[in-house]
């Protein structure tokens, strides 16, 4: 069943080929070479021929996305917890790294993002 069923098609991210989903629903995408994997809040991980860079273009307008490493983008809005310096633990259990550059920079966006709820 779509999880979508319920949201109009503008709100919709395509995120490869004919896929499209809710921004909300995805928690992670982790890049794959030239694919990139889509990690759904329903445990649901689907492949997609989309490199990481393109889907970082069609989520530029959505604050809770964030490039936290060259492999990485996250939905802030599923984050659980700061792990040292380098990781951040998000809700579906996945760790995953935050790169030197970019921390400062997430950091100021979760801030920006608790300031906002």
């Amino acid at each position: 069943m779509n999880a979508n069923f319920n949201i109009k098609n503008d709100n919709l991210v395509r995120v490869g080929g004919h896929k499209k989903f809710n921004p909300s629903i995805i928690v992670l995408m982790e890049a794959d070479i030239n694919y990139t994997k889509v990690h759904l809040n329903s445990g649901k991980v689907i492949y997609v021929a989309t490199n990481l860079k393109k889907l970082e273009e069609r989520l530029a307008t959505n604050v809770s996305f964030f490039r936290s490493h060259r492999s990485f983008i996250i939905n802030l809005n599923h984050v659980i917890n700061t792990c040292g310096e380098d990781t951040i633990q998000l809700a579906n259990n996945k760790t995953v790294l935050v790169a030197r550059r970019r921390k400062e920079a997430l950091v100021q966006k979760l801030a920006c993002l608790k300031m906002a709820v």
